[in-house]
């Protein structure tokens, strides 16, 4: 059609398309894509108008039954016009794309003009009819499949207003909605190690934008190299390769040295006096030149470079014993959250390194089956660990100092004249058992390390300086309504004077108390709030945020306003809508650059900026693939909202069907997705983060609407919300849960009131199950998935249990053990309808 023509005659509207002296045909496309197409004809040529664009087309007549042409004749005659027809046609279309790509008085091509028109006229996303009489296109509400009315050559047909396909379960299953992460690492304050897209693993140079080739992908693939780890001097890289996972960090794996310049692999690391095939439980480069510090069968070596000999610095390891600078099982898990438990000094001279002892910790046993394809698992074999319980004996932990400089070569003599153990401060001695939750050097000099009792309600971050190597005391944190939190390791400032650590701080309303940034003095153990003022109400956010720690000669503390340096970066230019409301950063080695990674809610993306200005310098990942497979999608929308339940205000996250309209008559399924742990958030998962996963194909193809909440226990609520849940698991989070989709079923028109159900997996799992068993009275809801549930927490690992429960005495508090169960109360699911999964591989342990 020629554009020009279109524009003198057209008039749009919602429901009103007129269009003089145009005849119109309809075809089906490809039924599952729930499309049809429309042939239109003016003055004898044909055109078809698809999705806002003009392309030719051939010209078969689709007919209802009641329109079939009723002789030969006819249908010669139609033959004949129709090839005509064709070749008018193509000659008209390629001259009406010439007339209107040069003559527009408009300044539109027609592509341009269509993809206006299209977006002025409101497409419904279901099938509407339209009829074409006396010159007007309207819509008509017959249910005939095709209708074909002739008069004064006018038809009738069915026209399916084209639609996006919903998300599949292959969509999300096969990753293909998944967004790539940059992964790479600082090693100077200008150069990224990182792998190429071809594999390649290379160093890119921040102030030339350019990359060197460090190891090619053959080289990668000819030695089978993995997991490489470059040298400080970068002669070498450390490779691993025949891991095996031990828990969720851990693994035993062989460790080889890659020469650069040589361009040569040698042997496996070993320690003296083992068998070469023998594996190390870690190994990883110091901090200088190519020192190597590794563990092997509970003990740690130090080499000083590649060919130097191994040097062993402790005897006393034991497997499922005593472990020395790796954790035990509960450590790994619960506190470290990592595979090593030692630390060099900024010079790579000093270590400092942990002892575990679990000869106390009990042990607890799994029948392990293997994979029937491998002749030695024909018989189940019993898996093995020590596995802390409330109440049970923990693990003994102790740190202990050595200085490298002066040990020269292997004597078990020196090694331990060299060798301190570091005491921990009498505030935690006294208490009996404790934790250590994160160790780490100030400077050369001053180790840090934060101790914590057994109950987990007193913390002490404590110095020792290596000349005395007595403790002080530099920050105590103590609580008697809840818990605390300190597993994180402090940001030391550059001039080594201070550290800035995380710590609850009563309101500017004086009305609860919140987690602000603290400045604490190494030498005088002051501390400086460093932020106080309420920020705006934005839950799921995540901003990169700065505040001066510069205080003039008459200021007691620090005054600064914080500085949002991600607020206003990530905007789009036209309506503003901000499309990275949550995002992480990674410094480089001095600050003078970060990588921003950009989470969501809009495609994920990772970007080099510098620190000074927050200008962009460029951008390594923009995942621009998602971008043409989302835009061919109909995506679900979100939308948050706050419910008002005892008092607390409870924020829920809804993500609806694309065509949702909640004034309409259409009501909807409700699935809860639970998780509900103290401590834990669900709502900055799903809200700002980028999510197109099983919840978004359940809302896109199953049309259902799937919620999250954050229900009592949550974090960024106030003290008061969070701890509200202490030393009573599986109450008041159960309470929130159930009275939310009673909120929804009773008081929200858009809900199915008869179709309300829930799943979680883990803590989500057992609060799918307490949900279940305590709505009894007035049930809401029809049924639920445990995925991995909690059934009993008497079964639970010590570190995590007590941290929110206590102890499981009659003392302290027993009967809330007893009535958080989940035994007690299961014949309340008996007549629901409720699915328990549990995978034979899980990472804990299957009596829980």
């Amino acid at each position: 059609m020629s554009k020009t023509f279109a524009k003198r005659n057209a008039i749009i509207n919602e429901n009103f398309y007129e269009v003089p002296n145009v005849a119109t045909t309809s075809f089906n496309s490809t039924p599952n894509m729930n499309r049809s197409y429309q042939v239109n004809h003016v003055n004898d040529s044909v055109t078809s108008v698809s999705n806002g664009n003009l392309n030719g087309i051939s010209t078969t007549h689709l007919y209802a039954d009641d329109d079939q042409p009723k002789s030969p004749v006819k249908r010669f005659v139609g033959v004949v016009f129709l090839i005509g027809l064709v070749a008018t046609s193509i000659a008209f279309l390629a001259f009406a794309i010439f007339y209107d790509e040069i003559i527009d008085s408009d300044g539109e091509n027609t592509e341009q003009y269509w993809s206006r028109v299209q977006k002025e006229i409101k497409i419904k996303q279901n099938a509407s009819r339209l009829a074409l009489y006396n010159n007007t296109l309207s819509k008509i509400t017959d249910d005939q499949n095709f209708v074909s009315i002739v008069s004064d050559s006018t038809h009738v047909h069915n026209i399916s207003i084209p639609s996006k396909p919903s998300i599949t379960f292959d969509n999300f299953m096969s990753g293909e909605l998944s967004s790539r992460t940059f992964y790479g690492k600082w090693i100077s304050d200008n150069e990224i190690l990182h792998y190429d897209s071809q594999n390649n693993l290379c160093i890119f140079n921040v102030l030339k934008l350019s990359k060197d080739i460090l190891i090619a992908t053959e080289i990668i693939k000819r030695y089978r190299l993995s997991g490489l780890s470059l040298s400080p001097d970068r002669k070498y890289f450390l490779t691993v390769y025949n891991a095996q996972r031990v828990y969720r960090y851990s693994t035993l794996a062989k460790y080889r040295i890659y020469s650069i310049n040589e361009s040569q692999l040698s042997a496996s690391i070993v320690a003296p006096d083992y068998p070469q095939d023998t594996y190390l439980n870690y190994a990883e480069w110091g901090p200088i030149g190519s020192q190597i510090i590794f563990v092997q069968k509970n003990n740690i070596f130090y080499k000083s470079d590649p060919t130097a000999p191994a040097i062993r610095l402790t005897s006393t390891g034991r497997e499922m014993m005593v472990y020395n600078g790796i954790p035990d099982w509960v450590y790994e898990e619960e506190i470290i959250n990592g595979p090593k438990t030692f630390w060099l000094s900024p010079s790579g001279n000093k270590l400092a390194y942990a002892t575990i002892n679990d000869t106390t910790v009990d042990l607890m046993s799994w029948p392990y089956y293997g994979n029937e394809k491998v002749p030695r698992n024909q018989y189940t074999k019993l898996e093995t660990v020590r596995y802390p319980k409330p109440g049970r004996p923990n693990p003994t932990i102790k740190i202990y100092y050595i200085n490298l400089s002066q040990l020269q070569s292997y004597n078990e003599t020196r090694v331990q004249e060299l060798t301190v153990h570091l005491k921990p401060p009498k505030d935690i001695l006294d208490l009996g058992d404790h934790y250590m939750t994160t160790c780490k050097w100030i400077d050369d000099d001053v180790l840090s390390i934060n101790w914590m009792t057994r109950a987990q309600n007193l913390s002490v971050m404590t110095s020792y300086n290596t000349q005395t190597f007595e403790p002080i005391s530099n920050f105590k944190l103590q609580t008697s309504n809840g818990w605390i939190d300190l597993f994180t390791e402090p940001v030391v400032t550059l001039d080594k004077s201070s550290y800035i650590v995380r710590v609850p701080k009563m309101s500017d309303n004086k009305k609860d108390v919140f987690e602000h940034i603290a400045e604490v003095s190494i030498m005088s153990a002051e501390s400086t709030y460093l932020t106080s003022a309420t920020f705006p109400d934005s839950p799921g956010s995540k901003h990169l945020m700065s505040v001066s720690i510069i205080k003039s000669l008459n200021q007691s503390a620090v005054t600064a306003t914080p500085t949002c340096h991600t607020c206003l970066m990530n905007t789009y230019s036209t309506d503003k809508t901000q499309i990275c409301l949550t995002s992480n950063t990674i410094f480089s080695e001095n600050a003078g650059y970060y990588i921003l990674n950009c989470l969501g809610p809009n495609i994920p993306r990772s970007e080099i900026r510098r620190t000074s200005d927050d200008s962009l310098i460029h951008t390594l990942e923009d995942n621009k693939h998602l971008d043409f497979k989302l835009k061919d999608l109909s995506l679900p929308k979100k939308i948050s909202m706050k419910v008002p339940v005892g008092g607390y205000e409870i924020d829920v996250m809804l993500i609806v069907p694309q065509d949702f309209d909640e004034k309409s008559p259409k009501k909807y399924p409700l699935i809860f997705n639970v998780y509900g742990g103290p401590g834990s958030d669900s709502i900055s998962v799903h809200q700002n983060y980028f999510y197109h996963q099983f919840g978004a194909y359940l809302v896109s193809n199953k049309s259902v609407i799937y919620a999250t909440l954050d229900t009592r226990g949550s974090p960024n609520h106030g003290c008061k919300f969070m701890f509200d849940i202490y030393r009573k698991l599986g109450t008041v989070e159960v309470e929130d849960t159930i009275a939310v989709a009673r909120y929804f079923r009773d008081k929200v028109s858009y809900i199915d009131p008869k179709s309300i159900s829930l799943w979680g997996w883990s803590y989500g799992g057992y609060l799918t199950t307490m949900a279940l068993e305590n709505d009894y009275n007035d049930t809401v809801f029809q049924c639920g998935i445990a995925v991995a549930p909690v059934s009993d927490w008497m079964y639970y690992d010590s570190v995590y249990v007590e941290r929110f429960m206590g102890f499981p005495t009659a003392g302290d508090n027993l009967e809330n053990y007893l009535k958080s169960s989940t035994l007690d109360k299961v014949r309340h699911l008996n007549g629901k309808k409720y699915l328990i999964m549990f995978g034979t591989a899980d990472g804990i342990h299957k009596t829980k």
